[in-house]
C-alpha cells in the first residue's frame, strides 16, 4: 500500500490501483490496513463510484475483521459528497455513539469527519491511549489547528480531551493551562498546572510567562510583578510572539493594579495580532475606561 500511494503521489494512477489490488488479493481476508489504505485513496480522488464499488466487495470480508464500520463509514463519506447530508450525518452519528475496536480504525475515521463535525471527530478519539503514537499526532495536529485559527472554544475542548489522554504529557498539560488562563475562568486550576510546568523545565520562557499570568489571575501580585522584572532582566524574550505575551502579562498586572496611567502605557504597547480574539477583546474592554479618560 505504500507502493501505491507513491505511484498515485506522482500520477501513475493504473499502476497504484494494480499494487492495491495486489495487496488486497494477498492480505485482504486479514488486513484491516489495506482496506482502510486503498478507500482513503480512492476517497483523496473523490471517485465515489470506485469506493462504492469498494464498499461492496468489503461486505465478504465482514465475519474474518471488523470491517462493517469501515463499510459504514465509506457510505457515510459517500452520502455526504452526493448531496445526502442527512443519511450521513445519521451515519457519522451512530458510528460515533459505537465506536469500533480498533483504534487504527477510529483514528481513520476521526481525521475524515474532521470536515464534516470537528467535535464529533475529536469524540471519536476521546478516551484513547494517549500513549500511543498516533493519538499523540492526533491531538498535536488538532490543538494547533483550533489555535491557527482562533477557535478558543476549540481549542480549550481539545487541550482538555488530549490531557485527560494522557495527563503526563507536558505538550497536553502546556495547552490546557494556557486555555485556561485566557478563558479566565479557572484561575487556581490554570495556575498549579503552571506551576508544575516551571517545575519540569524552569527556564523555558512559555512557562515563565504562564506562571506570571497565573499569579496574576489568583491574586498574587507582588510575585507576578517579581517574576516578570526578573524575565526582563534576563533578556531572553526571543521573536514577537514571545515579546507579545510578554507585553500582554504587563498589561494584565497593570489592569491588576487598577493603575490607569499604567494601563493606557502598556495597553499602546500592545501586539495583539497573535492573540484568540476573545483576549483581544478583554483587552478592549478592561481598557476602554482608562483611554476614555485620557481624552
Amino acid at each position: 500500500i505504500t507502493l501505491a500511494n507513491i505511484l498515485r503521489l506522482i500520477g501513475k494512477k493504473d499502476a497504484s490501483n494494480k499494487v492495491a489490488e495486489a495487496a488486497l488479493f494477498v492480505f485482504g481476508d486479514r488486513s484491516l490496513n489495506i482496506w482502510i489504505n486503498y478507500g482513503h485513496m480512492i476517497s483523496s480522488d473523490r471517485s465515489w463510484g470506485d469506493l462504492q464499488t469498494l464498499a461492496q466487495r468489503a461486505h465478504a470480508f465482514e465475519l474474518s475483521m471488523e470491517i462493517t464500520p469501515l463499510i459504514r463509514y465509506w457510505e457515510a463519506l459517500i452520502a455526504w459528497n452526493m448531496d445526502r447530508p442527512e443519511r450521513a450525518l445519521k451515519i457519522f452519528d451512530a458510528l460515533v455513539d459505537a465506536p469500533p475496536r480498533s483504534g487504527l480504525l477510529r483514528l481513520h475515521m476521526a481525521r475524515g469527519l474532521l470536515a464534516v463535525d470537528q467535535a464529533a471527530a475529536d469524540s471519536l478519539v476521546k478516551g484513547m491511549n494517549g500513549t500511543a503514537e498516533g493519538v499523540q499526532l492526533y491531538w498535536q495536529q488538532r490543538s494547533k489547528e483550533t489555535s491557527s485559527i482562533g477557535d478558543l472554544e476549540g481549542f480549550t475542548r481539545v487541550s482538555t480531551l488530549a490531557y485527560e489522554s494522557n495527563p503526563r504529557d507536558v505538550t497536553h498539560m502546556s495547552n490546557l493551562s494556557a486555555a485556561l488562563l485566557l478563558q479566565r475562568n479557572e484561575p487556581e486550576k490554570a495556575h498549579e498546572f503552571v506551576k508544575l510546568l516551571k517545575l519540569s523545565n524552569p527556564g523555558f520562557m512559555p512557562f515563565r510567562l504562564n506562571l506570571a499570568l497565573s499569579l496574576i489571575q489568583v491574586g498574587q501580585i507582588q510575585s507576578a510583578d517579581e517574576e516578570l522584572q526578573s524575565i526582563a532582566i534576563s533578556k531572553e524574550l526571543e521573536g514577537p510572539i514571545l515579546e507579545g505575551d510578554y507585553r500582554l502579562a504587563l498589561f494584565e498586572l497593570a489592569v491588576a493594579r487598577n493603575s490607569s496611567e499604567e494601563i493606557v502605557t502598556r495597553y499602546r504597547e500592545l501586539r495583539t495580532d497573535h492573540l484568540f480574539p476573545e483576549t483581544v477583546q478583554w483587552i478592549e474592554t478592561a481598557a476602554a475606561s482608562h483611554l476614555e479618560n485620557r481624552k
